[in-house]
């Protein structure tokens, strides 16, 4: 195998892999998503969007000391990356909430999803269960 064809393959298993951590996360599949993504980092050590997206996994599981060092590693790689800035902002601001409000739980609402153009994606949602059993 020459060295072109190994970074072609890499860079394939980077796509699928990426595609499998956006379904997992799609799906509420947090942990499965925190393994895909390190899978992608131990290949590709410097990648920000995989370390983004280790972030909002590892804050779905309100493991936010990890989600900080996630979104710490994004900026590490990309100073400017936005979501990472704002996701660090949310995990601050919950934080002080937490310590102003109750030390009790701490998961974060999903709602706090953080938007950023050409990087979220919607699903339409089809076959919807009635009301009165969601």
């Amino acid at each position: 195998m020459t060295q072109a064809q190994s970074s072609e393959e890499k860079a394939q298993l980077k796509v699928q892999w990426t595609r499998l951590a956006i379904d997992q996360a799609l799906a509420n599949q947090w942990e499965e998503a925190i393994t895909t993504n390190r899978n992608i980092l131990n290949i590709f050590p410097n990648e920000p969007e995989a370390y983004n997206r280790l972030g909002k996994a590892y804050s779905e599981l309100g493991r936010y000391s990890e989600a900080r060092q996630a979104y710490n590693q994004t900026l590490k790689y990309n100073p400017n990356n936005s979501i990472a800035k704002k996701n660090l902002d949310r995990l601050s601001m919950l934080q002080e909430e937490l310590v102003t409000t109750h030390a009790g739980a701490e998961r974060i609402d999903p709602r706090l999803f953080i938007e950023e153009t050409g990087k979220t994606g919607t699903s339409d949602l089809i076959n919807i269960a009635p009301t009165s059993i969601l």
